[in-house]
């Protein structure tokens, strides 16, 4: 197949609506309007010249380029389609100066996972997607000895690199419009911190030291919730997922995050 590859524009909406449902995710499909605000212009489309079949995503932290979405079309997968929307995304990483990438997929979906393999990445971390009400969350346990705190940019970025969190990801989530940003302290310094956006609803990222170390910034972050549940992803704290699972939070599906350097 003769595949060539273009950028994407806002008349490639319909073509990311369309595609968008395959990754079933529990994020809400855009609008025309966050397409072009939050999308573009990292988006590329593979077509054989004479429609589109697929498209892939990225998004920029530092030196580090995240790997979105990789979709193709039912009908033009197994074709060298997904391959060649990761080759271009490489190359066009590469050439902005970036020495490594990475992507979540989900630990069942065993084609995307030998796609990616073949890309030259491997499993680096679990994550588990999980649907809570706020009342089971709630529930939890957790220590008296905590306060709220204002951490330094550099506490920050060094407490998400201790908990395997990228810090250039997360001061791009917590400048999005209307997300809750909270992180909290005890005797030994930040314990836990958690970014919250009330209009999804959706909580990502959350990083504990100790899975009780949840329950605080749960109480916290209530005040500020619109709906009666919240989507929460956690990322390489399977304590955290458990304690999450004992009181009633669902797992929506677990997935692996894959990295490598992109020499």
């Amino acid at each position: 197949m003769n595949l060539l590859a273009r950028d994407a524009t806002t008349a490639d909406y319909e073509l990311f609506a369309r595609l968008f449902p395959a990754l079933e995710v529990p994020d809400p499909v855009l609008t025309t309007a966050q397409f072009e605000e939050h999308m573009l212009p990292n988006v590329v489309i593979a077509e054989d010249g004479q429609q589109p079949l697929g498209y892939a995503h990225w998004r920029f932290y530092g030196a580090t380029v995240h790997v979105v979405h990789v979709v193709v079309e039912a009908n033009a997968r197994r074709r060298g389609v997904g391959h060649f929307l990761m080759e271009e995304v490489r190359r066009r990483a590469s050439a902005k100066g970036c020495t490594r990438w990475y992507l979540n997929v989900k630990a069942e979906n065993t084609p995307a996972m030998r796609l990616y393999e073949r890309s030259g990445l491997s499993v680096e971390q679990r994550g588990w997607s999980m649907l809570a009400a706020w009342s089971v969350l709630r529930a939890l346990q957790g220590p008296t000895n905590i306060r709220k705190s204002e951490p330094s940019p550099e506490e920050v970025s060094r407490f998400a690199r201790q908990h395997g969190l990228d810090p250039e990801r997360l001061a791009l989530v917590r400048a999005r419009p209307g997300v809750v940003f909270v992180a909290l302290r005890d005797d030994a310094g930040t314990c836990a911190l958690a970014a919250f956006d009330p209009a999804f609803p959706s909580l990502y990222p959350i990083a504990v030291t100790r899975p009780a170390h949840a329950r605080p910034l749960f109480d916290a972050l209530f005040p500020h919730a619109r709906d009666p549940h919240v989507n929460i992803f956690v990322e390489g704290n399977a304590a955290l997922a458990e304690a999450l699972h004992q009181v009633g939070a669902k797992l929506n599906f677990e997935t692996l995050r894959m990295g490598a350097s992109l020499a």
